[in-house]
């Protein structure tokens, strides 16, 4: 089927380009699972066997009738962001500091998202 050669192909093109946010690895192949389609997204785990931590992705699937099919990400990250993650990665602190934020928040989630 042509959708199981483009979710390979997927696959192996996130294994390529696709770094663990926590320690920097690249993902091997067998460890990228689809897991279904929402619309016009796939929906994939990622695992990485260095650290151990396991990435949920949405991946954007442009219009299949366009020649230039494209795999992409969608972020709300700037390139400043990204350049500070890539120098600076989350380790287990920033989890941790995270999770005491949200546990003491008061308030509704579309608050913090503000």
């Amino acid at each position: 089927m042509k959708e199981d050669r483009e979710i390979e192909a997927l696959l192996k093109n996130i294994s390529e380009h696709l770094k663990c946010p926590n320690c920097g690895s690249h993902y091997d192949v067998d460890n990228v699972h689809y897991l279904g389609r929402m619309q016009v997204f796939y929906v994939l785990q990622l695992f990485c066997v260095r650290c151990g931590i396991p990435v949920f992705a949405s991946v954007l699937v442009k219009d299949g009738r366009k020649k230039d099919k494209v795999f992409q990400i969608p972020s709300e990250l700037t390139k400043v962001d990204l350049l500070r993650l890539a120098n600076d990665p989350l380790d287990s602190n920033n989890v941790i500091d995270f999770q005491s934020f949200i546990k003491n928040h008061q308030g509704s989630l579309s608050d913090l998202l503000k």
